[in-house]
């Protein structure tokens, strides 16, 4: 018994000294495959550093599609919506509400926007897993960025679409600790190395040219996305919205703009059936007390500049014109809401200096 034990402890110790030997070597390499890897993490992590530091009135969280990555969208058109409130537009490419609960719990852990806007993009309510390297499926960390305090909330949610499991969530809870999440970027980044030695020596990689024309032809057929009310992504933006009322803040969900014409002449589109869709979004939003805004079929094909649904400057115009007296409303429904509550409190603790006896007089 002890020889197969002893012959186990030694081949564990082994393999132990090879991974080690090997992440050290390529160490530098590793690193840097494993931030590009997790850019989105570092990404996030930084616009949470800045909001913290900035305290913004409205802070937009989305897509790739608000991010302004090609010319200017409507947040940055919008801006705070009223004069003097100061906005930041967070985010990155493929997020959705995977990304979006774990970014918000740890934001209003740092400050609480007078407004949160929203965007719900349908073909980001499809199964993460199936959205390759830029969907959710890739981002199961995130859930590291959750306060403790929310955890007992956030394990009843169905991140399971996301590929969360129990193991996971427990390494995911262990990133919180800077030395843990910069060994994390190293192993993943050694681990991708390897995986790509494999893809260039097999010639299995396809070319980026051929990849391009598959995303654009499944971009098209995205927006494709039966839902109901117990869709774990519905459910998710239901309580990314609860979350942020929970504590005063106001929250605008954006149904982003489809290139509804486009998938008429292709893939075929029945208005009444994506109307019942985004009905759904409306209940979900509204039952968590947010605003809901459908623009679905706002712009025509010219005003995309593409079929996955970024925007022209000129449909940008258009949404930042629907937009902007919304925002506006809700920046000052929330202005009055917390004049209302610095007003109660301060009158709660000009009553708790003055004293009052137990018999409702004051001492």
């Amino acid at each position: 018994m002890r020889r197969p034990a002893a012959i186990a402890s030694v081949w564990l110790a082994t393999l132990f000294v090879a991974a080690w030997s090997y992440v050290a070597t390529m160490g530098e390499a590793a690193a840097t495959l494993g931030r590009d890897r997790y850019r989105y993490r570092i990404a996030l992590e930084g616009q949470l550093a800045r909001a913290a530091k900035a305290r913004p009135g409205v802070l937009w969280l989305g897509d790739s599609t608000i991010l302004g990555l090609r010319d200017v969208s409507y947040p940055q058109l919008v801006h705070g919506a009223a004069p003097g409130v100061p906005y930041q537009v967070t985010g990155f490419v493929g997020s959705d509400f995977c990304t979006y609960y774990p970014f918000v719990a740890a934001l209003l852990e740092r400050t609480r926007p007078l407004v949160l806007v929203l965007v719900a993009h349908l073909r980001l309510f499809d199964d993460p897993q199936r959205r390759g390297a830029n969907g959710a499926a890739t981002r199961k960390d995130l859930l590291s960025l959750v306060p403790t305090s929310e955890l007992g909330c956030a394990v009843r949610l169905p991140f399971g679409t996301c590929g969360v499991t129990l193991p996971r969530l427990l390494l995911a809870r262990s990133l919180r600790w800077d030395a843990v999440e910069r060994a994390l970027l190293v192993v993943d980044g050694a681990r991708a190395l390897v995986s790509e030695a494999r893809l260039d020596s097999s010639g299995a990689r396809p070319s980026s040219l051929q990849a391009g024309l598959d995303e654009a032809r499944r971009a098209l057929r995205g927006s494709d996305v039966p839902i109901a009310s117990d869709h774990p992504m519905v459910r998710l933006m239901e309580a990314t919205v609860a979350l942020a009322r929970a504590v005063g803040v106001r929250v605008v969900v954006v149904g982003t703009p489809i290139p509804f014409e486009a998938m008429q002449r292709t893939v075929g589109y029945d208005p009444a059936v994506y109307r019942t869709r985004f009905e759904t979004l409306r209940a979900a939003v509204e039952q968590a007390d947010g605003v809901f805004v459908d623009l679905h079929e706002e712009l025509s094909t010219a005003q995309f500049v593409d079929r996955v649904g970024h925007f022209a400057k000129e449909g940008a115009e258009v949404l930042a014109e629907r937009l902007r007296p919304i925002v506006a409303a809700e920046v000052q429904r929330a202005q009055r809401d917390r004049w209302f509550q610095a007003l109660a409190a301060a009158r709660e603790s000009a009553m708790s200096r003055g004293g009052v006896g137990k018999s409702g007089t004051r001492d």
